[in-house]
């Protein structure tokens, strides 16, 4: 999957927050990550496609700051939403047990989760779309979406409009801050 995004997504040649210590990184979330994700950060690092954002948890430690905790505030957005927003969170939030652990967004109004139930490589993957919800999708990994994502072949991108917005070309860009 990743040598397929790689030919249609090149990625930086020097990407900047891919490296780290990812078991300092599980132990302080408290669970292994799904391999793809490291793989993917590993060769991208941190930054965006076309509105799509990965994020990469060296980018919290390289800049201090606690991994666990910034993980549990963002991943409280959801909090956010059922207080404020009236929407309706019917999955567990991290730090909960089986909890939903976000791991990107899109256009900052949507964002991409595990549901963090069994074996990391097969949490489901779990779309939060601002305007039409969640959506789970078993058996789709991290990278599996993002080159859904860029092929434009996503169902779900396809479901919710959003596909669209990744007409070509594609362009890996680098978070650098």
């Amino acid at each position: 999957m990743l040598e397929e995004l790689r030919e249609l997504l090149p990625p930086p040649k020097s990407p900047y927050f891919a490296e780290g210590d990812w078991g300092a990184i599980e132990k302080a979330v408290g669970s292994r990550l799904p391999a793809d994700y490291k793989e993917f950060i590993g060769t991208y690092g941190a930054g965006w496609v076309k509105g799509l954002i990965i994020h990469s948890p060296f980018v919290w430690v390289a800049h201090g700051r606690e991994v666990r905790k910034t993980w549990e505030n963002w991943a409280s957005m959801y909090q956010d939403y059922a207080q404020y927003g009236g929407v309706e969170i019917t999955y567990p939030v991290f730090p909960q047990a089986g909890g939903l652990l976000p791991f990107g967004s899109l256009a900052d109004a949507n964002t991409l989760n595990w549901l963090m139930v069994g074996e990391p490589d097969q949490w489901p993957f779990v779309y939060y779309d601002r305007d039409d919800g969640f959506f789970q999708v078993n058996g789709l990994s991290a990278t599996e979406f993002i080159l859904e994502a860029v092929t434009q072949r996503s169902p779900l991108l396809i479901r919710t409009g959003s596909s669209e917005g990744f007409s070509p070309p594609c362009e890996f860009r680098s978070f650098t801050g």
